[in-house]
């Protein structure tokens, strides 16, 4: 008979998407994820199946949290209720090299989604949408949930995210 869970499965999932964030996903092995959850080999196969379901939930998780925050808010005025936008600009990251990685939580600012959730994309579309069926069909779906005018947007915000991943700034100075 299997214990119960001792863990929060939205912090483990949450915990390994910053590591998969800052190392590919090619790049990061079962021990970083170990060593970032402090959870066994056993217990991440266990509720996961593999480093590659353990990527699968981290995704799911950013587009469903990327779609429920850009929702419009009820509360908000009349002007600021429209469904938000990618504003081609991806919450910047910290001019400081070691500051340049991806917060290890969501930080969603006005409706944008985060450096963590950009990232975590791109690193699906670039790594594996290529030859995976399952994360290309979930990035084709979450990309057709997406109004004109954000999908429109979404490429240059990649495109922002893949730069800064890669310390390249466009049009700053190399440090």
């Amino acid at each position: 008979m299997a214990r119960p869970r001792s863990f929060d499965e939205h912090d483990v999932i949450e915990q390994c998407s910053a590591v998969f964030c800052t190392h590919g996903y090619e790049a990061t092995s079962i021990d970083d994820l170990t060593a970032a959850t402090g959870l066994k080999r056993g217990s991440l196969y266990q509720a996961f199946g593999s480093k590659h379901g353990l990527f699968v939930a981290a995704l799911g998780q950013s587009l469903e949290e990327e779609e429920a925050a850009c929702k419009p808010d009820s509360a908000l005025s009349d002007s600021q209720s429209r469904i938000k936008q990618f504003d081609g600009r991806p919450e910047r990251l910290a001019p400081n090299a070691e500051e340049r990685r991806p917060a290890p939580t969501l930080n969603r600012r006005h409706g944008r989604p985060s450096v963590q959730d950009l990232t975590l994309i791109a690193i699906a579309c670039l790594e594996l949408a290529p030859n995976d069926r399952k994360v290309r069909g979930m990035l084709i779906d979450w990309v057709s949930k997406l109004n004109t005018e954000r999908q429109s947007t979404l490429p240059e915000a990649l495109g922002r995210c893949l730069l800064d991943r890669s310390h390249i700034h466009v049009g700053q100075p190399d440090e």
